[in-house]
């Protein structure tokens, strides 16, 4: 790929990473730079926002890795996209936060509809959001204390920190996190299927509370309401809402991107080197 001044073939021994979160709206980098370019010429274009050289050179302060320069211009795109812009942002980390609130900006836009998406709980929604309450299976009738002691109008939370004999849960109000990341919903493709199974069995739906046994022990669990999730973990569980919503607005804005440094590939929502596709 060859390009006046920024050359990925001078590859820099650069460490970095690169994550997808929306996909067309959240791509985010830790190490970069690109040399001098004396042009006139926009690197991307998309609407009436353009990305120029000198932005671009500024952000990669000196590397010219490929990749990493197609990163910063895709970033670029996606902050443009929902009307946002690279103005005044000095670093790459800069516009990985500039990302970030796009992403938080659409998502908010929508929160009608994935209140609506998760909302169909079992029968539809992508995520699942659980706090469980396992219970001793050696007390009778633990669960049926439970489940009143909920009618009567104890908090889910209080009733976990009281009965749970999980002491996690117990801290956590009930609230099942992944243990390696801290989130508090993940893809229900992704839960223990034999959970999933009993629940659909007892017509579980989002927002009551229902007790089932679970390999033996009677267990409360709660599919978390969407108004009882912090915005962050709203934001969160709009994924699958915003993503072809972020994907549209940028196709639909029809992006230039400067065949020197790639090619734009709405199948992705990312700009890929010439060769790719």
């Amino acid at each position: 790929m060859a390009t006046s001044g920024v050359s990925p073939d001078r590859v820099t021994h650069v460490k970095r990473r690169l994550i997808l979160s929306t996909s067309a709206l959240w791509i985010v980098v830790s190490a970069s730079s690109c040399s001098s370019v004396d042009t006139t010429d926009p690197v991307a274009k998309l609407g009436g926002q353009e990305l120029s050289h000198r932005q671009l050179e500024a952000w990669m302060d000196g590397s010219t890795d490929g990749a990493t320069i197609r990163t910063a211009i895709s970033n670029w795109l996606a902050v443009a996209a929902v009307g946002g812009s690279g103005a005044g942002v000095d670093t790459l980390t800069g516009l990985q936060a500039a990302a970030a609130d796009a992403v938080r900006s659409l998502a908010d836009e929508h929160t009608a509809e994935s209140r609506s998406l998760y909302e169909q709980g079992l029968n539809g929604s992508p995520f699942i959001c659980l706090a469980v309450i396992p219970l001793d299976a050696a007390t009778e009738g633990a669960a049926d204390t439970v489940m009143a002691e909920l009618a009567a109008g104890t908090t889910f939370a209080d009733a976990a920190t009281k009965y749970s004999v999980d002491p996690t849960l117990a801290a956590s109000n009930g609230i099942v996190l992944n243990p390696n990341t801290g989130a508090q919903c993940q893809l229900i493709t992704d839960t223990n299927q034999e959970l999933v199974a009993s629940l659909t069995a007892a017509s579980a739906t989002v927002g009551t509370p229902i007790a089932i046994e679970f390999q033996g022990f009677p267990v409360v669990v709660l599919l978390r309401a969407f108004d009882d999730l912090a915005t962050e973990v709203q934001r969160q569980v709009a994924g699958p809402i915003i993503d072809p919503i972020a994907k549209s607005l940028i196709v639909s804005a029809d992006p230039f991107v400067d065949s020197r440094f790639g090619r734009w590939d709405a199948a992705s929502g990312a700009v890929v080197a010439l060769g790719n596709g």
